[in-house]
């Protein structure tokens, strides 16, 4: 992506455009800064012999570089002077995506989460291809990124090809974006067009809204298929097709076949834009596509305009068609008026729309070359950063989100150690009364204390001596206390399910590494997981994440070990690494009908529970100087309520039980000096059962 400087000075472009039947230049001049019109200095189209570039791609440079020279000697009126090209590469030859990263992210961080997020969604390998990005929005909660890559083979060629007639390669652009800059000129506020380009061999339709392009595609409905069409139905030659589509298309002149014909595939075009319409319109952008544009060479047979708009106004609503003449964008000199004397307005708009993007330089577009990019990060984060359009056009709190994560953690540590004696004193002078509240308002939440009329007389008896003592003791009872536990139903059966666990991603490389949550990582046995977080990896450090294996089953089981991020290079993967320490075990689940049996089931887990919590149950009691006697409670349920209804199919179900918990407590201080003896319950209060206490009389317990 490259924002070309503010350019005073009147300077040339030369936009290029390379199909696989023609090769079209324009040269214009321009001050770069809006202040003066845009000149049309020259121009020429060539045909291009079959053998010479083939579906996007040039298979004889040589000859190519023959039509390009002779393109530049004899364009009209005169040879072109500049000797930089900027070239539109087909669509055929390159791909994009449009990426929605969580969080507002640098530059840098994109470029780093691209790396591994590419590799998902661009169907050609990274060795063989050149790629640029562009940040479409920023926000607080998410950047939107257009990615596009291109063949390495294809641009290198063009460069051979530039190299060959005496020209250097200014850069390769996208010819969505060229066709954009020529027919659409500024972005409209909440609106989206569609642009459909009928060149010779295939039809381009693409999608540009306010934030900018957001998909292209390739129909092969176009001038060549309009004459293979036409040549069956007449039953004559291709030649002859071509000439009687040129000379009459869909005219008065034209014959019940011959419209017949044509008219047919104009509808299924049409058929294919409104197809392209309606996934934009999924996508819920909150953008409307009010307009198609149509353009292309192609597009200019008589009567193609009429039948399309009747076609597009049946399939379609509140859409309308309107033809844009790219010359509009040039100042109106006598090259620019034979320009449009000869029609070659729609044949010139990709060359046009190139040299435009280069000559302006008023917003950034995605260009292509063999250093590997634009995107080359240099200096340090506040020089890419304060150099960056999205800060310049922020606000101080967006501005805020934009530096990097690490630079932040330095500022708060530093303001952290200069706050922290003040902290302190002001902590540890509050402490106490922190914990008291605390402790008070989880007592309150809790506990309802009894009152006086619960204590009760307890008669001991020494088994040791076989006297016998009167000792205080009471019954306390807690309301409200609530206790869980989790349960598998007893029907479940052995299912397959997606693997988790947790694994320590390393970055020993020299530079900081962004993963967004969802990026991918490889187990030795070929398993993929995916990290469920985004996390930024600073040089030499490492960081714990969790992970969800793509697909259930018991592969996902996998044992400790090392996992590589396969969307990095070889290299890189040797340094940004994962590792797993403990083996993964979920791969498969017990799954069961959840029943009421189960819940039966839950209550005798948690009465088992009570005898193991009562002394954590009876911490918030605040008691003094009093003990439970093991073994004498009683736990009786008022509610439970589980995490699923009766019926519903679960791997573990959580239960929640509320109820009322009686204890029966001792005096420590009266039956302290008895530690090491054993006692005998031999009698209680008339009022309380020892068979609800779970106790029984000359019961044994230990002091």
């Amino acid at each position: 992506m490259k924002l070309l400087p503010f350019i005073r000075s009147t300077a040339r472009h030369v936009g290029v455009s390379i199909s696989d039947g023609s090769i079209e230049l324009v040269e214009i001049a321009s001050t770069g800064n809006g202040s003066a019109p845009v000149v049309l200095c020259a121009w020429a189209v060539r045909p291009l012999e079959a053998g010479i570039v083939e579906g996007g791609r040039v298979l004889d440079v040589d000859r190519l570089a023959g039509v390009l020279q002779d393109a530049l000697k004899k364009a009209i009126p005169g040879p072109v002077e500049s000797r930089r090209l900027h070239l539109v590469l087909p669509d055929s030859v390159t791909y994009f995506h449009v990426f929605h990263f969580p969080g507002m992210l640098t530059n840098l961080e994109v470029q780093n989460a691209l790396q591994f997020e590419a590799a998902e969604v661009i169907p050609f390998p990274a060795e063989d291809l050149f790629g640029d990005f562009l940040v479409l929005d920023r926000t607080a909660q998410q950047t939107t990124v257009l990615y596009a890559v291109a063949f390495k083979e294809t641009v290198r060629a063009f460069e051979k090809v530039c190299e060959k007639v005496g020209c250097s390669l200014g850069g390769i652009g996208l010819e969505a974006e060229a066709l954009d800059r020529a027919l659409l000129g500024e972005a409209r506020a909440g609106k989206a067009s569609v642009v459909v380009d009928v060149g010779q061999f295939t039809s381009t339709v693409f999608v540009e809204d306010t934030l900018g392009l957001r998909g292209t595609f390739s129909v092969p409905i176009a001038g060549e298929d309009f004459t293979k069409a036409l040549a069956m139905a007449k039953k004559i030659k291709p030649d002859a097709a071509e000439a009687l589509k040129r000379s009459v298309g869909i005219g008065t002149k034209s014959d019940k076949v011959t419209k017949a014909t044509l008219q047919a595939r104009i509808v299924a075009l049409v058929d294919r834009v409104v197809e392209v319409i309606q996934w934009y319109r999924e996508l819920e952008t909150g953008f409307v596509i009010d307009e198609v544009v149509l353009t292309g060479g192609s597009s200019e047979m008589q009567g193609m305009e009429a039948v399309f708009t009747s076609a597009l106004e049946e399939k379609t609503d509140a859409i309308v068609l309107r033809r844009v003449n790219p010359l509009v964008r040039v100042s109106d000199g006598d090259v620019a008026q034979k320009a449009r004397k000869q029609s070659v307005g729609s044949v010139l708009a990709p060359a046009l729309g190139m040299a435009l993007l280069v000559s302006q330089g008023d917003r950034p577009f995605l260009q292509f070359a063999s250093d590997g990019g634009s995107h080359t990060v240099s200096g340090g984060w506040w020089s890419q950063l304060s150099t960056s359009p999205a800060w310049k056009q922020a606000t101080w709190r967006e501005r805020l989100q934009l530096v990097p994560e690490s630079v932040k953690l330095i500022v708060a540590g530093v303001f952290l150690v200069s706050a922290v004696a003040v902290l302190a004193v002001t902590w540890f002078g509050r402490q106490e009364k922190l914990d008291d509240a605390a402790h008070e308002e989880a007592a309150l939440a809790y506990v309802d204390v009894p009152a006086d009329e619960s204590l009760q007389n307890l008669r001991v008896s020494l088994v040791a001596t076989g006297g016998s003592n009167e000792i205080i003791g009471r019954l306390h009872v807690v309301n409200g206390v609530r206790l869980t536990t989790a349960v598998t139903p007893a029907n479940a059966q052995p299912q397959p399910a997606r693997a988790t666990g947790e694994v320590t991603i390393y970055n020993n490389d020299t530079t900081v590494h962004v993963l967004i949550a969802s990026t991918r990582l490889q187990s030795e046995t070929g398993v993929i997981f995916r990290i469920q977080e985004s996390i930024s990896l600073e040089s030499g450090t490492s960081i714990r994440v969790s992970v969800v294996a793509d697909e259930p089953g018991v592969q996902g089981n996998i044992v400790p070990g090392r996992l590589l991020l396969p969307g990095l290079s070889a290299s890189l993967q040797e340094v940004v690494y994962a590792r797993s320490d403990l083996p993964f075990t979920t791969g498969e689940q017990l799954v069961g009908t959840w029943t009421e049996a189960d819940i039966d089931m839950a209550k005798i887990g948690i009465q088992t529970q009570v005898t193991s919590q009562i002394d954590g149950l009876l911490q918030l009691e605040q008691l003094v100087g009093e003990q439970a006697v093991p073994g004498a409670f009683r736990f009786d349920v008022d509610s439970i309520v589980s995490s699923v209804p009766v019926g519903t199919e679960a791997s573990t179900v959580s239960v929640e039980a509320t109820g009322t918990l009686t204890v029966l407590l001792y005096q420590i201080a009266e039956l302290g000096p008895l530690a090491d003896k054993k006692f005998e319950l031999d009698a209680v209060a008339e009022d309380l059962s020892w068979a609800d206490l779970h106790a029984v009389d000359n019961a044994e317990a230990e002091l």
